[in-house]
């Protein structure tokens, strides 16, 4: 159905229509190609066997690349944008579901983009085996919840595979660690589907998946490997469920923490700005870490709230969904009982007259607000006052949870500029300062006719 709309939007701008006859691929072999304005995509078709494991893999320097597999009915088993790195795409390892012809669909992720790339079907260095002495230098391994796994990544074995049955709901927890290379998690369910993916969540060059709710009873697969896919050496999976405390606006949560640290969970909308502080009376040294609902960290802290206690202050969220928040001891021997606070600020407004913003060595950013008008220039002033007369700010702009515009200036004692608002709508501007020196900066508006 959707080549014969594509079929009618090239017949109605006058576009030629190329046939989309697939080219056969063998398991094991790489293709190159190009996708033109007449033909936005490319299909690829195999035989695959029930059980066997396969990696597809899109590059391309010209174009996101986007993957799409069907079995022979032509519905999706399972699609990808970004897990290759950059904007290359892979699927799998993925064991296949059936004895099949598969249809691999090579496109980009806006559906229109142009360019050259090559395509790879090939057998997945870590593929189940159907016997009960599974050779665990090629095979893929169960794992259970509470599980250490000790391993290593060679040259003959670049990943490793682990899958877990779980149910909907349960909150687990994935750290890859090594002292050898740059780790890689990717999560994924029966499907080939790819959840989430993390580089250096766990801090260094290791990585953290979780705490993430499961969206349903299935099979899941852990990939370990390296950033850079073809590292060696020994690592560390972890393996684990976490108890999640609920985290709600302007209602303290006392929580005991230990040896692990506790983590709590919110949810959050694009534009709002929000406090977290962890307060313990100084007597309990702890940290925190915020990851957004894609599993980045977007924000962390040590002392902030004053000697020992943590705090995030005036966190612009842009993405809407659930927020995940590690509070963890600084030290093993740092346990104890912390309030966390979540409170949602209410920002100070240039429609009010000019703003003074102050930055120190424990808050290095600000923010403030003004209401949009669509296609109104404005003029933005920034004055200094710091103890060595000139500071080196950034300033970003941004509208519903969009950029709208980023400068970075240097050694600056007054700077301003004109920007035009796209849309209506509140307007937060933050500014950030990493000299971590006592700054004051006064923010002026003005609506230019």
């Amino acid at each position: 159905m959707r080549y014969f709309f594509v079929f009618l939007l090239c017949l109605l701008i006058g576009m030629p229509v190329l046939a989309q006859d697939a080219t056969p691929v063998e398991i094991g072999e790489s293709v190159s190609g190009e996708l033109s304005e007449s033909q936005p995509e490319a299909l690829y078709t195999f035989s695959g066997e029930q059980g066997q494991s396969i990696i597809i893999t899109l590059t391309s320097d010209d174009f996101d690349a986007y993957l799409r597999l069907q079995d022979e009915a032509g519905d999706d088993i399972a699609t990808d944008d970004d897990s290759a790195g950059g904007f290359n795409s892979q699927i799998g390892p993925l064991p296949l579901p059936t004895n099949d012809t598969y249809t691999v669909v090579a496109t980009s992720l806006s559906g229109n983009a142009t360019g050259s790339y090559t395509l790879t079907v090939d057998r997945s260095s870590v593929e189940p085996d159907d016997t009960e002495d599974m050779d665990t230098d090629s095979s893929m391994q169960t794992i259970e919840y509470g599980q250490t796994i000790e391993d290593e990544l060679t040259s003959e074995v670049l990943a490793r595979v682990y899958s877990f049955t779980g149910a909907e709901g349960d909150a687990v927890t994935i750290r890859l660690s090594s002292d050898e290379f740059d780790s890689y998690l990717t999560l994924q369910d029966s499907n080939g589907t790819t959840l989430l993916t993390d580089d250096d969540g766990a801090g260094s060059l290791n990585s953290l998946i979780g705490p993430y709710a499961l969206p349903a009873d299935d099979t899941y697969t852990i990939i370990a490997s390296s950033l850079s896919g073809d590292a060696i050496g020994s690592y560390t999976l972890v393996f684990n469920t976490a108890a999640i405390t609920s985290l709600a606006f302007d209602t303290p949560q006392e929580v005991t923490v230990e040896t692990g640290g506790t983590y709590f969970q919110f949810d959050a909308e694009a534009g709002q700005v929000i406090d977290i502080v962890a307060e313990s009376g100084d007597t309990v040294d702890t940290k925190m870490s915020l990851h957004s609902p894609s599993n980045y960290e977007v924000a962390s802290d040590d002392d902030s709230g004053g000697s020992f206690d943590p705090a995030i202050r005036n966190f612009a969220v842009v993405e809407t969904g659930t927020y995940t928040l590690l509070l963890s001891p600084y030290s093993e021997f740092d346990t104890g009982d912390v309030t966390v606070t979540l409170t949602s600020v209410e920002l100070e407004s240039l429609d009010d007259g000019p703003q003074v913003l102050k930055l120190n060595e424990k808050q290095n950013h600000a923010l403030v607000t003004f209401e949009g008008v669509a296609d109104q220039p404005v003029r933005l002033t920034f004055e200094i006052d710091s103890e060595d007369d000139y500071a080196s700010p950034s300033v970003t702009l941004t509208q519903a949870g969009s950029s709208l515009s980023y400068n970075s200036f240097t050694n600056v004692q007054e700077v301003s500029f004109v920007t035009v608002i796209p849309d209506d709508g509140p307007v937060t501007i933050t500014v950030e300062n990493y000299s971590y020196t006592n700054i004051s900066i006064t923010v002026t508006l003005e609506a230019i006719e």
